[in-house]
This record gives C-alpha cells, sequence and structure tokens, in this order.
C-alpha cells in the first residue's frame, strides 16, 4: 500500500519528468524556429544575388555609372571636350545662377513641360539652357529606348558623335533617385556630362551618379507611347516609334 508521503513524492517526481519534457519540446521548437528563420534569409540573399546581375547585364547600355566628382557652390566649369564634334559655339557663362525654371520640348508626338530644378542643378540647367537657346537639339531624334529594368528614353544627340564641344561635372547626386518623370544627364564618367539627356517614363533603378536636373509635369504620355511601342533590339535599342525632338525652349517664373 503506497503511503500519502510515498505519493507526494510520485506526484513530484511525475511533475519534474514533464517539465524536463517540456522545456526539450521548447528548446527543439525554437532551434527549429531559428533554422527556418536562416533558411529563407539565405533563400532571399541568393535570389536577390542571381537577379542583380541579370538586371545589370540586360541594361549594360545604360548611361554608365560614375561617382561624379562635386560641382563648387556658385561656380560652374565647362571644359573642352575633345571626344566629339561641337555643334555650338562657345560655353555657358560660369556664375551658377540661372533663371530658368521651366523648358518645354515640343516633339512630333506631343509637347513635354519641365520643371527645371535650378536651385539644385544649376550648373545642368544653365547649360540645358544655353544650348536650348542656340537651337542645338531642334529636329534631333532620341536615338535610343530602353524597356528593360532602366524604363528611359534617352534624347539630346543631335547627330552621332556630336556634342557641345564642352563638359561639365555632375550634380545634385547625393540621395539621388530616378522616379517616373525624371530627366537626368547621362555621362560616360566622371566629369563629362553634356547635351545628352535621358527622362524616365517609370522608376528606374540607376545608381546615384547622373544629374537630375528637371521634373516631368505634363507630357508623360508622349513617352508611354514609344516606350509601348517598344525598341530594335528588342529591351535596349532604336525606339520602333521614332521621336523627334522639335525645338527645346526655356523661361523663367
Amino acid at each position: 500500500m503506497v503511503t500519502s508521503e510515498q505519493q507526494a513524492r510520485l506526484d513530484a517526481l511525475r511533475r519534474e519528468r514533464q517539465r524536463v519534457r517540456l522545456a526539450a519540446k521548447r528548446r527543439r521548437q525554437r532551434r527549429r524556429e531559428v533554422l527556418v528563420s536562416a533558411l529563407v534569409l539565405l533563400t532571399a540573399v541568393l535570389t536577390l544575388a542571381a537577379l542583380a546581375p541579370r538586371v545589370l547585364r540586360s541594361d549594360a547600355a545604360a548611361p554608365r555609372p560614375t561617382a561624379a566628382p562635386t560641382v563648387p557652390t556658385g561656380i560652374c566649369s565647362y571644359t573642352a571636350d575633345g571626344a566629339s564634334s561641337p555643334l555650338v559655339s562657345g560655353r555657358p557663362a560660369a556664375l551658377a545662377s540661372p533663371s530658368d525654371r521651366t523648358a518645354t520640348v515640343v516633339t512630333d508626338r506631343g509637347r513635354l513641360v519641365l520643371r527645371l530644378l535650378a536651385d539644385r542643378a544649376p550648373c545642368a540647367v544653365r547649360s540645358f539652357a544655353f544650348l536650348a537657346a542656340q537651337g542645338y537639339f531642334d529636329g534631333s531624334r532620341c536615338p535610343r529606348l530602353t524597356t528593360g529594368a532602366l524604363r528611359l528614353v534617352e534624347c539630346g544627340e543631335p547627330r552621332r558623335g556630336t556634342g557641345p564641344g564642352y563638359a561639365f561635372a555632375s550634380e545634385n547626386l547625393t540621395g539621388a533617385r530616378y522616379p517616373r518623370g525624371t530627366v537626368g544627364l547621362a555621362n560616360n564618367g566622371p566629369g563629362t556630362s553634356g547635351g545628352r539627356f535621358f527622362l524616365t517614363y517609370g522608376d528606374s533603378p540607376l545608381p546615384p551618379s547622373f544629374t537630375p536636373f528637371a521634373v516631368v509635369t505634363a507630357g508623360l504620355d508622349v513617352l508611354d507611347r514609344v516606350a509601348a511601342a517598344g525598341a530594335v533590339p528588342p529591351r535596349d535599342g532604336r525606339p520602333l516609334l521614332p521621336l523627334t525632338v522639335t525645338t527645346v525652349r526655356t523661361a523663367a517664373h
């Protein structure tokens, strides 16, 4: 016959065994949760690593990324560019205080209105206004459309191998992003911004290496129609729906 004292000991032993089993179960559950979290994180990292090179390769002919130097406040340095045949005479004024705040880009597909970021990219805005006043962009075709990740239309080269005859450094790069409607300057390396510019018809993952100097406030449907028609070669090439810049005019307000 089990005495009350013996029964109490048995009950205590049973409770201790239950406590040990429960603690072991919790430890196993925590280990499983840690393992699952690690596997999810590893899968995400491997997926991103696989996709990133593919995106970059598909748009390898993008305006080349570069960590361009910062423009000194209030001063613009437009230096001679021997890599292209100049189509204009002279250079913009060195003082970076443009009064131009808007631009109208008339194309054979419709009109785009730009808000110029004169306070953040004064040298780029001064150059753009200078070239527009000389008719540099008039009658020029936009030779490039990317329908891949970059989502941009590139313009500003009147004829292949031509240029304004000068180059300058990039601006407004700190935290630069290129959402739909951004207008930026293409470049071929540090200090090579010139006349070529691009307009994004969608959010673009470009690195902060290209001066964003304006925002499209009206006329994005023009870019949408060109993008919808596609490019040849596909994803990055000549627009199948040609786009020609008729005139570019800037104004103060």
